[in-house]
């Protein structure tokens, strides 16, 4: 019954509200997502992201869970001296259920030297991104609230809801700015902002019906410092608003350098996640617990969302898992120019 329900409210939920972003726990590493700004933030000359979130299985089952794909390739080049321009294209898809969002974007992002010289420097960042997108629906064998009668009874012949159409095709702009630190040759510090789908997308599936995506606006603030020769700490923080909803996450990892020569290290972290709540103040949704590996070429990453909000008491659950796989391709670019963070 309760998986029934929470199905039937996605389906509303699509029907008759602006719609939310999907999110990832490994936020730094979802630069297209994060923002324009972000996009060749690396020292990498070029980089591909592969990242897989499943959420909601438990409660849902398998194949209504809200599962996220997303796939970029980043390209980095040097500009001058002391500049660096990035670019990026990457594809998504989120799908909850009936629902499902398709996406492929381009995005810029140019980093002018603002102060400083060698390996303590300050960058200003801007970005900028264009894309497309397709929502829709799969109304077959769909259950409307209309066909239950509010006591476990269901009856399918009762006339369900209205919807004039099921897909969607939009143009989606985005924008983001940044600051950009170096303290020496390990030691970086990233901030910024963005302001996704400026242009306000109409997305509602009821023809009769306007409504316009709520533009999104995200905060973030990450670095790395290193304390010890083979040792060093990255925290890192967001806020994201979107409409009436806020979430905030904030934590940090612990990153054990193992051969510097191949890139080699081991991290593991914790971050808090928190929501607004509708009555107002904040509630505590989730602790993520995240571990990263990398060697040479390649980068693995794995968080584990523990709820903590209370949907756990349905089914003890509402865990989600997320996965990245990197791969690094043409080498790093030679540090003494433009030093870049190891962060990401």
């Amino acid at each position: 019954m309760i998986r029934n329900l929470l199905t039937t409210f996605l389906l509303l939920g699509a029907v008759i509200l602006r719609g939310q972003d999907a999110h990832f726990s490994q936020f730094t590493n979802a630069t297209m997502h994060l923002s324009p700004a972000a996009v060749g933030m690396m020292e990498d000359k070029a980089r591909i992201n592969l990242q897989y979130r499943n959420q909601w299985s438990t409660i849902l089952g398998k194949d209504a869970a809200f599962k996220t794909l997303s796939a970029t390739y980043e390209k980095r080049k040097d500009m001058k001296s002391t500049d660096f321009f990035g670019w990026g294209v990457g594809v998504w898809q989120d799908k909850a259920g009936a629902l499902q969002h398709d996406e492929i974007k381009g995005a810029v992002s140019y980093a002018r030297k603002m102060a400083g010289e060698g390996n303590r420097a300050h960058y200003l960042v801007g970005g900028g991104s264009m894309g497309f997108f397709r929502k829709s629906i799969d109304l077959s064998g769909r259950e409307w609230i209309s066909q239950h009668d509010g006591n476990g009874g269901y009856d399918p012949t009762r006339q369900g809801g209205t919807v004039l159409t099921n897909r969607r095709f939009l143009f989606d702009v985005s924008m983001g700015l940044g600051w950009y630190s170096t303290f020496g040759k390990n030691n970086h510090l990233m901030g910024g902002f963005a302001l996704q789908h400026l242009n306000r997308p109409e997305v509602s599936f009821d023809n009769a019906v306007f409504q316009n995506l709520y533009i999104r606006s995200t905060f973030h603030l990450a670095g790395e410092f290193q304390m010890a020769r083979f040792f060093s700490v990255a925290p890192s923080a967001m806020m994201m608003r979107q409409g009436p909803s806020t979430e905030y996450m904030m934590g940090g990892a612990l990153k054990l350098i193992l051969r510097e020569p191949n890139r080699a290290s081991a991290q593991l972290g914790v971050w808090l996640r928190t929501v607004n709540k509708l009555d107002g103040g904040t509630l505590n949704d989730a602790w993520v617990i995240t571990g990263r590996l990398d060697w040479e070429r390649y980068g693995l990453g794995f968080s584990y969302d523990v709820n903590t909000s209370l949907l756990k008491e349905i089914n003890n659950a509402n865990h989600s898992i997320e996965l990245l796989l990197t791969y690094r391709i043409g080498g790093t670019y030679n540090q003494a120019r433009v030093i870049t963070p190891r962060f990401l």
